[in-house]
């Protein structure tokens, strides 16, 4: 499927298929991190804040299963906003397994199909090297560089897998990705 934020055709209800046969739109979240609790049998309820995805349904959805669960999100930092709802809900007693990207296999085409992610990045004018150095390495699709002033904003598309930690990376920078589309993944890398 080929959807961006200007168009494209309207996704079907199998576009993306999703862990536990939960609701396809959850294909829209293609970063997932996995929880348990480290003192089993101590399961929290959880407040209206859990239960209530539609203050956070853009940027992630929770699902709890029993003594574990799992998070969905849109991108690293709704990530980490999870994360810290999920810490308080269970007393800090929960244990975070390393993130997973997506991924599914494209029932028509049959080959492996991985989230590309649009990038925007605001730096001072001064790291623009550097932050170009970081995403080129990444694999990035540079779609424009716009100088502003004292800064400098950044257009690119990269795969999620490549994407992660780029925050971390360019400190200096402020970096904003939102899902594009699912891609074959040998595609995905220039």
């Amino acid at each position: 499927m080929q959807t961006t934020m200007t168009g494209g055709r309207q996704p079907a209800d199998n576009d993306f298929p999703v862990r536990f046969g939960d609701e396809p739109a959850t294909g829209r979240l293609p970063l997932r991190q996995r929880w348990q609790l480290t003192c089993p049998g101590t399961a929290t309820q959880m407040g209206p804040a859990w239960r209530e995805p539609r203050r956070a349904l853009a940027k992630f959805i929770l699902v709890a299963q029993g003594q574990e669960g799992e998070i969905r999100a849109v991108n690293e930092r709704a990530l980490a906003d999870a994360r810290q709802l999920v810490e308080r809900a269970h007393h800090g007693r929960v244990r975070f397994l390393p993130a997973q990207v997506h991924t599914y296999v494209d029932p028509l085409q049959r080959v492996p199909m991985e989230p590309l992610m649009f990038v925007k990045t605001s730096a001072p004018r001064e790291h623009l090297d550097a932050v170009l150095r970081e995403l080129r390495a990444r694999g990035a699709r540079m779609h424009e560089v716009e100088l502003q002033g004292r800064g400098v904003l950044l257009r690119a598309e990269v795969r999620l897998r490549d994407l992660l930690g780029l925050q971390d990376a360019v400190p200096s920078a402020q970096v904003f990705s939102w899902l594009v589309r699912y891609e074959p993944a040998h595609l995905a890398r220039p």
